[in-house]
C-alpha cells in the first residue's frame, strides 16, 4: 500500500473556519433507540454514534438502546414496535428499515406500497408515544455474489424503498437520514468487496457504517472531536488542546512524545486506517486528531512501533498530519477497546431481554417466577453496562516514538504497517 494512501496532508484542517458552535440536539435526559433490522443488529453505526457522543459530552447521560433484528421488514417492525420501544419510554427513535422488504426479487410496485404504508405506521406509531423521529433510508446494497437477479437492478429497487421513505419523512415533517445517496457515493470511490458469506451479501462494509453515523451526528449539529498536537524537535516544546504534551527524549537520531490525558479518538472499529485518514469520507471532520512537528530532520522519520515502522516525509509533519487512524491511536488503544466492549456487551444484554420477551412466558408455573427473574437479570445488566460505560474513562495516555532513518536517502524505510 502506497505511503500517500496512509498519510494524508491536512493542511485545511489548520485553518478551520471559526463560527459560533452549534447547540448539540441529543440532551442529558434522552433516551435514544435504533429500531430497524440487521443493520440495526450488527451494532456498527449505532456503536459509533454512541462512542462519539460519550467521548465528544463527557458529561451527557444520554442512554442509547439498540433494537435491531436481523432480516426484519417495516411489516415486522411495526408488529414489534410497542413491544420493544415501551420499556425504553423513548424520547428519539432513529428508524432503519427497507435493505430486506424487497426480498431480493425485482421491483414489486404492490409490495413497495405495503412497505410505504408500513414507514407510516411505524413513524405515526412512534410520533403517538412523543418521540423525535429521524427516518433513514436503506445503504445502498452489496450485491456482488447475488445470484438471484442482476445487481445493478436489485440496486435500483432498493433505491425505490429508500425514494419511499424520502416521500414519508416529507408527508410527515420526518427527518430523513439518505444513508442510499451517501453510500452509493461513498462506492463511486471505494469499491466494496464481494461478502465472504452469502448471508452477509447484502450488507454494508464498516466504513459505510461509519458514514452514515457521521451523517447522524451532524444532524444532531455535534461539535467534532477536535485535538491539536504541536512540537518542535529543535527546541524540545510540545503542546496539545486538551491533555498535556512533552517530549520525553529527544536526540538528532529520536523522539518521543509523550500526551497524557488527551480526549479518545472517534472509535469505529473495523474501518481502514488509510479511509479514517482521508478527508473523502464525511466523517473525517468530526475528528481531527493533527500532529505536526516543526524542524525535522530532512531525511523525514519513521513512527516506530516495535519492530515495525511508518514513514513520515518531513513536509508532512511540519503541515499536519491527521493521525486518527495510526495504530497507537486506534487499534493499540486499550482505553478505546475497553469502551467499545462495555457498549457491545450492554446491546446484548439488551437483545437478549427483548427476546425473552418477544418468546414469552413458560407455560409450566413453575417457571414464571426464573422467567420474570430473567427478564429482570437482563434490565440490570443492561442498566449496568450503561453506567459502567459513563464512567469508563474517555481521556488516554500514549507514546509516539520516531526516529530518523541511517542515511538521507531514506533507504530503510518501509511500507507502513497494517493493522
Amino acid at each position: 500500500m502506497q505511503l500517500k494512501m496512509y498519510m494524508m496532508l491536512l493542511p485545511a484542517l489548520l485553518c478551520w473556519p471559526q463560527t459560533a458552535p452549534a447547540e448539540f440536539q441529543l440532551k442529558t435526559d434522552d433516551r435514544v433507540v435504533f429500531f430497524g433490522d440487521t443493520v440495526v443488529h450488527t451494532q456498527l453505526f449505532t456503536k459509533y454514534v454512541e462512542t462519539f457522543v460519550r467521548v465528544r459530552y463527557p458529561e451527557l447521560k444520554t442512554r442509547f438502546f439498540n433494537s435491531g433484528q436481523r432480516n426484519e421488514t417495516a411489516a415486522d417492525g411495526l408488529a414489534r414496535l410497542e413491544r420493544d420501544l415501551g420499556p425504553t419510554s423513548p424520547t428519539v427513535v432513529v428508524v432503519a428499515f427497507g435493505l430486506h422488504d424487497p426480498g431480493g426479487k425485482p421491483l414489486d410496485e404492490g409490495r413497495l406500497a405495503e412497505f410505504r404504508k408500513n414507514i407510516t405506521g411505524i413513524a405515526e406509531g412512534i410520533q403517538k408515544l412523543g418521540a423525535r423521529t429521524v427516518l433513514l433510508t436503506p445503504p445502498r446494497p452489496i450485491v456482488q455474489q447475488l445470484r438471484s437477479m442482476p445487481a445493478v437492478n436489485y440496486v435500483e429497487v432498493v433505491g425505490k424503498y429508500a425514494q419511499a421513505i424520502r416521500e414519508v419523512g416529507e408527508s410527515r415533517q420526518v427527518p430523513v437520514v439518505d444513508w442510499f445517496r451517501s453510500s452509493s457515493e461513498l462506492y463511486q470511490n471505494n469499491t466494496p468487496q464481494p461478502p465472504r458469506r452469502r448471508q452477509g451479501e447484502l450488507l454494508p462494509k464498516g466504513l459505510a457504517h461509519a458514514v452514515v453515523a457521521a451523517q447522524l451526528l451532524k444532524h444532531w449539529q455535534a461539535e467534532p472531536i477536535d485535538v491539536r498536537i504541536t512540537a518542535d524537535w529543535e527546541s524540545e516544546t510540545a503542546s496539545v488542546s486538551s491533555g498535556r504534551a512533552k517530549i520525553k527524549t529527544r536526540t538528532e537520531q529520536e523522539l518521543k512524545l509523550e500526551l497524557t490525558g488527551v480526549p479518545l479518538p472517534w472509535g469505529v472499529a473495523g474501518v481502514k486506517p488509510q479511509d479514517l485518514e482521508a478527508a473523502r469520507w464525511p466523517g473525517a471532520e468530526l475528528c481531527r486528531y493533527v500532529l505536526q512537528i516543526d524542524n525535522v530532520p530532512e531525511s523525514g522519520v519513521n513512527l516506530v512501533l516495535g519492530g515495525r515502522k511508518i514513514a513520515l516525509e518531513r513536509e508532512q509533519l511540519r503541515h499536519g498530519v491527521n493521525i486518527m487512524g495510526w495504530p497507537p491511536i486506534q487499534v493499540r488503544n486499550r482505553t478505546l477497546r475497553d469502551m467499545l466492549t462495555a457498549i457491545t456487551r450492554k446491546h446484548r444484554r439488551w437483545f437478549e431481554y427483548r427476546l425473552a420477551v418477544r418468546r414469552g412466558p413458560p407455560p409450566e408455573p413453575e417457571l414464571l417466577e426464573a422467567f420474570e427473574s430473567s427478564l429482570r437479570t437482563f434490565q440490570l445488566y443492561e442498566d449496568g453496562y450503561a453506567k459502567l460505560v459513563m464512567r469508563l474513562p474517555k481521556v488516554f495516555d500514549v507514546t509516539l516514538s520516531f526516529r530518523v532513518p541511517p542515511d538521507e536517502t531514506g533507504a530503510d524505510q518501509v511500507k507502513q504497517a497494517e493493522d
